[in-house]
């Protein structure tokens, strides 16, 4: 997919998101409405970045041997060692 159709899905993914994150969320830069609750979300970049940054989501899993808040360390750890990269963890 070309850089600017990308970046054009992403911004009208995140504007509608965050459209219906204020009708029910009171954080939302950190929560999305998902599944009748609000939704945790934490995001993290790349130290070095452009105008079209790959972009990760990490979700957390069903996985026994994972920590509640693994996806977020993951996130953390990805954006301090990759470059051009944005990071959505929930």
């Amino acid at each position: 997919m070309k850089p600017i159709l990308t970046s054009l899905i992403v911004t009208s993914l995140m504007t509608s998101l965050s459209t219906f994150a204020k009708q029910t969320c009171i954080d939302i830069e950190n929560e999305v409405w998902s599944n009748n609750q609000c939704t945790k979300i934490e995001t993290y970049k790349s130290t070095q970045l452009t105008s079209s940054p790959a972009l990760a989501i990490i979700l957390h899993g069903d996985a026994h041997n994972y920590q509640p808040a693994e996806q977020y360390r993951i996130a953390q750890k990805l954006a301090s060692q990759q470059k051009m990269l944005l990071l959505l963890a929930c």
